[in-house]
């Protein structure tokens, strides 16, 4: 539903190609997120992945025009850290249900 939506976002208000949009790497990101939690963990991780992603970019680029956001590789950071800091001890669980 989600990649529906962002399908629909770019031929109807972006007047472009999915393709422009969206890259592999994120497709992939997303697909290993639907598989690799539960519903509600999903829930919580994808939204918290999102929004650790867009801060990030806006800090890193205050001076710069980015026209793209290499999202794969923010979320990619983002559970690096949400897992190491599991599996050093520091949250006591990621899929809560």
């Amino acid at each position: 539903m989600l990649l529906g939506a962002v399908y629909l976002y770019a031929k109807l208000k972006l007047k472009t190609d999915f393709r422009n949009i969206i890259g592999l790497g994120d497709i992939l990101m997303f697909f290993f997120l639907i598989f690799a939690c539960a519903s509600i963990s999903f829930m919580v991780l994808l939204p918290s992945a999102l929004i650790f992603s867009l801060v990030l970019h806006l800090m890193l680029s205050e001076s710069k025009k980015n026209t793209s956001v290499p999202l794969a590789g923010y979320m990619g950071l983002f559970f690096s850290i949400t897992f190491l800091g599991f599996w050093s001890g520091m949250i006591d669980t990621i899929y809560q249900f």
